[in-house]
């Protein structure tokens, strides 16, 4: 059971990025313990369908990524996540356009999460007893290796290219004296978990486009930091839940006029594009000249949207005054029953709170 929802949810994922995923291979590695897939090209949507961004992909794979899932022993051996070789090239666009199929995936997308959620409580319900101590296992057990990760997008309208890369991001399990191991001793510190974090050359640049530099110009200078955290898994009222401590030598952060000139450009542009997202269904294709109706009636709409009108208007109708009416007096009949103790049908009295406060609702926001 188990099994099934973490090859559903890694199908579900990789499916949707990436356009090479094959979930066969995946199924059958995860029943066996181990699972890896190789140069997967990921999708010219994956970062607009991921971010909600004006992103499109022009350049993207990821080289490796490998899970190994002691199923038949949870306890004693570790749970291994590597991801290798992620790189990414995307550029800005104008706009986030959504197509019919767009909206249909987002839809659906909303449907899988929800339907994987279901999935996981129901393999809570069925292993109440048991669920806490697999995934304290599991979390105690787990090692993660992320390496060789880079970004970059470009705005071409800005004239200037941000990038991130990575070196490694590890997590590790250590024993009581900071000493990683591959599996926790479970017969001490029962109730706690140690893992060492360690972060490898992280920066940031931003590059004009125009001088095309071969050194990154940074804002960020690579960066490294280690982290010894502890996690209290059963804490009583007085103690803490988690502990950490991170030694962090230096931060190099240097920002040039073009460099802040971008940031501030790219964040109003941002906000513009998020502005108009929720006005673009409805948005003509032709232009003003060739469809000027259109766009007339587009700009009506747009206004009724913004400023709410048509909720508005519906306040002083006659028919939703009269209904409005109607079931403050059945409210206030049943307010005064319940006063007094008089024996109410408790399923009419439910239908007729849940309609009065959906009358009543837009009243009070507009007010507010």
């Amino acid at each position: 059971m188990l099994e099934s929802i973490v090859g559903s949810i890694l199908n579900r994922f990789l499916g949707e990025y990436f356009e090479n995923f094959s979930s066969a291979n995946v199924n059958v590695g995860l029943w066996n313990g181990d699972a890896k897939v190789e140069n997967l090209r990921m999708t010219h949507n994956a970062l607009k369908t991921a971010l909600n961004l004006p992103l499109a992909v022009t350049n993207g794979h990821l080289q490796t990524l490998e899970l190994a899932i002691p199923w038949k022993n949870l306890g004693g051996e570790p749970t291994i996540m590597k991801l290798d070789g992620l790189k990414v090239e995307a550029l800005v666009t104008d706009s986030v356009e959504h197509s019919p199929e767009d909206e249909l995936r987002a839809k659906q997308k909303l449907l899988d999460f929800i339907e994987t959620k279901l999935d996981a409580e129901a393999v809570v319900e069925t292993t109440a007893s048991n669920s806490e101590a697999y995934t304290n296992k599991v979390l105690k057990n787990l090692q993660v290796e992320i390496q060789n990760i880079e970004v970059k997008i470009t705005d071409t309208q800005l004239g200037s290219t941000l990038g991130l890369t990575l070196g490694s991001l590890t997590l590790k399990t250590a024993d009581t004296n900071w000493q990683e191991v591959g599996v926790m001793d479970h017969t001490a510190e029962e109730s706690r978990m140690f893992k060492i974090a360690k972060l490898e050359n992280l920066a940031i640049y931003i590059n004009s486009t125009e001088n095309a530099e071969t050194e990154p110009a940074y804002i960020l200078e690579p960066l490294t930091v280690l982290a010894h955290l502890q996690h209290n898994l059963r804490p009583d009222d007085d103690e803490l839940r988690g502990d950490a401590k991170i030694d962090l030598q230096s931060i190099g952060l240097r920002l040039t006029s073009p460099q802040f000139r971008f940031v501030t450009s790219s964040i109003e542009k941002l906000e513009r594009i998020r502005r108009n997202a929720k006005f673009r269904k409805g948005r003509p294709d032709a232009t003003t000249k060739e469809d000027a109706k259109a766009w007339w009636r587009y700009a009506g709409n747009t206004v009724i949207q913004m400023y709410k009108i048509k909720e508005k208007t519906k306040l002083f109708n006659r028919k939703y005054i009269t209904e409005y009416c109607q079931n403050r007096k059945k409210y206030r009949e049943i307010f005064k029953q319940k006063i007094e103790g008089t024996r109410i049908d408790q399923v009419k009295s439910l239908i007729i709170l849940k309609k009065f406060s959906s009358l009543i609702s837009p009243f009070f926001m507009q007010i507010v």
